[in-house]
């Protein structure tokens, strides 16, 4: 029995090992295949799966040959999604500046069609003292409107069947679908409001499909919010949203590229998932950070940060920004 269980160990940690090998070294193929690419986005998965199985391979293996080749594929799998994952958290974080404007605090928060705890989301909401809060997948009830008027008494929400919602402190002086967008169902809005500096601001808002499968769509959608962006003065420009792409995507990485000069300034703010959806429990973490800030050059990033578990399976970012 001790034998046969020693063996059963033994099998499970080379397939540990083996899995977070697969899983790694397939995602740097990101960059020629959207197929690969869909591994790149669980690369902490693999990270995990490397480094456990290299750590088990010395109690379930003697020395020898399988050894090494056991914690030879947990180091490649440990390798492959470092290689993927630390750039993005070495990428500069907020850097306060001597002289801004009066900042603007923006929110992004994915707040759940399914969610269980709608008035403990406006609660969150309200505690953050956002400015703007671009929503997506909004169905908020009648008394939490009523409870987000008093702050929030200006509404833009998507009137072609899309499910983002802006609310601001500031009238709203105009909104709209990013033009190139409307032969593809309704996944952005965008609106004008006024900014606590007195100067007008542009949020765009989206909510993208999966990537998976490729098909999905959701390349057309990039495609057309890219081109949008183009066609604006990024000055005044913010975009936000629930993107379902982690920044280790070759996927992402081209977006960032496509919105230029605009740039993130949200860097490995992990948001998904908050709730585990089949159970309605909290999650022990979250694992991907899918939901995104960008900004133009004349923003500067004054502070990031993340709303606490407030009913969503997503937790909300709250970006301040000035210029």
């Amino acid at each position: 029995m001790r034998k046969l269980l020693g063996i059963i160990a033994a099998a499970s940690v080379a397939e540990i090992a083996f899995a977070g090998a697969i899983v790694g070294v397939a995602g740097l193929g990101g960059w020629w295949s959207a197929w690969l690419d869909l591994f790149a986005a669980v690369a902490p998965i693999a990270l995990v799966l490397g480094a456990v199985g290299a750590a088990l391979a010395f109690a379930a293996f003697p020395a020898g040959r399988e050894r090494r080749i056991v914690l030879g594929l947990g180091l490649a799998g440990v390798i492959a999604a470092a290689i993927l994952i630390t750039p993005e958290l070495l990428s500069p974080g907020p850097t306060p500046a001597a002289k801004t404007g009066p900042p603007l605090k923006l929110l992004t928060f994915n707040v759940w069609d399914h969610n269980r705890d709608t008035p403990g989301t406006v609660t969150a909401i309200l505690a953050s003292g956002a400015d703007v809060v671009a929503l997506q997948e909004e169905t908020l009830t009648l008394e939490d409107t009523k409870r987000l008027l008093p702050t929030y008494p200006y509404w833009a929400p998507c009137r072609l069947g899309c499910s983002v919602t802006l609310i601001s402190k500031q009238p709203w002086t105009a909104t709209g679908q990013p033009a190139g967008a409307a032969p593809l169902p309704s996944f952005a809005w965008w609106g004008v409001t006024r900014a606590p500096d007195g100067q007008p601001v542009q949020i765009v808002s989206a909510h993208y499909v999966w990537p998976a499968p490729p098909s999905s769509g959701q390349a057309g959608q990039r495609a057309a919010l890219a081109r949008f962006l183009a066609s604006l003065s990024e000055q005044n420009v913010l975009v936000t949203g629930d993107f379902n792409l982690a920044p280790w995507m070759a996927t992402l990485r081209r977006q960032d590229a496509s919105f230029a000069p605009l740039t993130r300034r949200t860097h490995g703010v992990f948001t998904w998932p908050a709730m585990m959806a089949d159970i309605g429990w909290p999650a022990p973490f979250p694992i991907l950070p899918i939901d995104q800030v960008y900004a133009g050059p004349a923003w500067k990033t004054l502070a990031v940060s993340r709303l606490p578990l407030a009913g969503s399976d997503h937790y909300g970012v709250l970006v301040t920004l000035g210029r």
